[in-house]
């Protein structure tokens, strides 16, 4: 979408009304967009922001809640008083209730790490916390938690989710789900340590006594395919596995081209195409 961005300013640079008919582009586009399930749910949510809180937080969910009891019977019978616990998942998987219903029933505080900047190092020496992102297990040095969770959510169920939720939704649109929990699965498998079900979809692993080996899995991996992992990071050698190249980061899951077709409509709209704004589909 980049080289036709540079191209379609080349071409409206030379029509006169640049300003009028970046506008009337922009809002084409805008109303284009908002034909997307994900975009318009995001939109709604933004407009019940406006609206009066109402009082009082809403309840966890009961799946959440059963989930974290189940999860605390577990830590009891292994022996184990967690000091820090680590919660991935894809969006629209219940990471953050399940978070939450977590240090309600174990006393610690949950942390969201939507805010944080999971390409770098973050420090988890908080002592009784929750984590919680979606790319935690696959981007982060996992051996300061006590075990790590893994929401194994369908795609399908996930994204149904986001859409109820409105919050985020928009991330439906331009976020490669599918890829996401390629990713996530193989990040969560090549953990150190025998996994438990818990609840059917929830996942987990006890730190082992040697720890994690998290990365020393990973790579592996890599070399049992005959790739180079040298200099790559967690999240690089994990799409070496998966994908057979060289990503990492948050970009690598998006969908570059997901508005194209709006912002072709909008420009043809806008009679740019024609050289004539104003001039385009009635």
């Amino acid at each position: 979408m980049g080289n036709m961005a540079k191209d379609v300013l080349k071409l409206v640079s030379g029509m006169g009304g640049l300003s009028a008919l970046g506008v009337g582009v922009g809002l084409s586009f805008l109303k284009n967009c908002l034909r997307r399930p994900g975009v318009r749910a995001y939109a709604d949510h933004l407009l019940g922001r406006l609206a009066p809180a109402c009082e009082g937080a809403a309840p966890l969910p009961v799946q959440a809640v059963q989930t974290a009891r189940a999860l605390a019977e577990l830590f009891r019978r292994h022996g184990l008083v967690p000091c820090r616990l680590g919660v991935d998942g894809p969006p629209g998987s219940g990471k953050s209730s399940l978070a939450a219903a977590l240090a309600q029933a174990l006393c610690m505080n949950a942390i969201c790490l939507d805010h944080h900047d999971l390409d770098r190092p973050l420090d988890f020496s908080r002592p009784g916390a929750v984590f919680e992102h979606h790319r935690l297990i696959r981007t982060q040095d996992i051996d300061a938690f006590d075990a790590v969770i893994y929401l194994d959510e369908p795609v399908a169920d996930s994204m149904e989710r986001v859409l109820s939720r409105k919050r985020g939704a928009y991330l439906l649109e331009i976020l490669d789900f599918e890829l996401l929990k390629r990713i996530g699965d193989r990040a969560f498998a090549l953990v150190g340590g025998d996994a438990e079900v818990v609840q059917d979809r929830c996942r987990i692993k006890l730190r082992p006594p040697g720890g994690f080996r998290h990365m020393e899995n990973i790579r592996g991996a890599v070399a049992a395919n005959g790739l180079d992992w040298s200099g790559a990071s967690k999240e690089q050698a994990l799409f070496l596995c998966v994908e057979g190249v060289r990503r990492g980061g948050f970009p690598s899951y998006l969908k570059y081209h997901a508005f194209d077709r709006e912002l072709l409509d909008a420009l043809t709209e806008a009679g740019v195409f024609t050289g004539r704004p104003g001039r385009g589909r009635r």
